[in-house]
């Protein structure tokens, strides 16, 4: 009988420790899974690129400006045009706008900022920034406001992307992809669709040609652009890395 005993019990611990040892198996294989394929590494390498490209592209089609808004005091005749005193020195380009974002004829000249009227307006905001086209005008005969006629805010800067820049961008990508890849400090591939709102595309960088490989990260996002005539343009921007 202590011998049946002696052989149950023997029997009970081998099968206790295969069990161990296919469990120890099992973890060894799942963690070699981990170390080897990653999934949670190559998605956070993946976004890493991502973020990497956002940040670079943005980097090279953005641009700075400077505005000053300016206020007419109410009942104050300008006429077709008219001019004030500039609050600080302008070694850029002027361009100027209303209230309601339609361009207005400007120039600066002998300390000078001048503007033609916008029908009901009494709000402008004048950017400075050589990016910007110059839209000047003769202006004989403009009004001279007296400095109680009219009031500036602070001066303001603001960063936007510029249309053109995208434009070029695509541009580049189709043309010499592999230096623009140098130029921008990416080691991965990558292509982008610029929409509008209504999704319609406007620039592409094509993967056409291009082999897909792996994982694809895909992000988009909507853009603060201006074209070089202070014009907004509705855009998104979708980027895709692999």
């Amino acid at each position: 009988m202590k011998s049946q005993n002696n052989i149950l019990r023997s029997k009970k611990s081998q099968i206790h420790i295969e069990m161990i040892m296919s469990f120890i198996l099992f973890i060894g294989f799942i963690t070699a899974i981990f170390i080897f394929f990653n999934p949670i590494k190559v998605q956070k390498t993946s976004t890493v690129s991502l973020d990497n490209l956002q940040a670079k592209i943005l980097a090279n089609v953005s641009f700075g400006y400077a505005y000053l808004p300016l206020v007419i005091k109410e009942g104050v005749s300008t006429g077709s045009c008219f001019f004030v005193e500039s609050p600080i020195p302008v070694s850029q380009n002027i361009f100027a706008a209303d209230g309601n974002g339609n361009i207005v004829n400007s120039k600066f000249e002998l300390g000078k900022i001048y503007l033609q009227t916008s029908s009901g307006q009494r709000f402008y905001k004048i950017y400075f920034s050589n990016i910007f086209n110059v839209h000047s005008f003769d202006a004989p005969g403009c009004s001279a406001l007296d400095k109680a006629d009219y009031s500036f805010g602070s001066l303001n800067t603001e960063s936007a992307v510029l249309f053109e820049n995208l434009q070029k961008l695509g541009e580049n990508y189709k043309s010499n992809y592999p230096a623009l890849k140098n130029f921008l400090g990416l080691t991965g591939d990558f292509d982008f669709t610029v929409y509008d709102f209504s999704k319609t595309t406007l620039i592409t960088g094509s993967s056409q040609g291009k082999t897909v490989s792996g994982k694809v990260i895909a992000r988009e996002f909507v853009l603060n652009a201006v074209d070089r005539d202070n014009n907004k343009k509705e855009a998104m921007l979708n980027l895709r890395v692999w």
